[in-house]
């Protein structure tokens, strides 16, 4: 057993993120509407074309709830915030491609899961 690095935590994230078949998209009149994300490659494509995305830890507040005692010294919250700054890609009702920047900020375990 050993503990992680920053770049396999946000690696960890990064593909909890970009294996979700649809995405969450705000959009001003429909209000949150799911799209079929387009995936990326690996996690060496995304870090190449969004170079200063994400972060560990990176201070000031978190829409995070806050990680428990039992949580804590079970694993289950590792207490770490990865914050990825994660531009999108998606199809439109109409099928064009679309982009879009969505912060994502996930609570990982101490096992290497991300819990959300």
């Amino acid at each position: 057993m050993r503990y992680l690095n920053d770049k396999e935590k946000i690696q960890m994230v990064f593909n909890y993120q970009n294996n979700r078949e649809r995405i969450p998209i705000e959009t001003v009149d429909k209000g949150t509407q799911y799209y079929r994300q387009i995936r990326y490659d690996n996690f060496e494509e995304f870090i190449q074309k969004n170079p200063n995305c994400c972060q560990v830890n990176p201070g000031g507040g978190y829409d995070l709830p806050p990680a428990n005692f039992l949580d804590r010294i079970t694993g289950y919250n590792s207490g770490d915030a990865i914050v990825l700054n994660f531009e999108v890609r998606y199809l439109d009702d109409k099928g064009n491609q679309k982009s879009k920047i969505i912060k994502f900020e996930n609570a990982p375990q101490n096992c290497g899961a991300v819990r959300w």
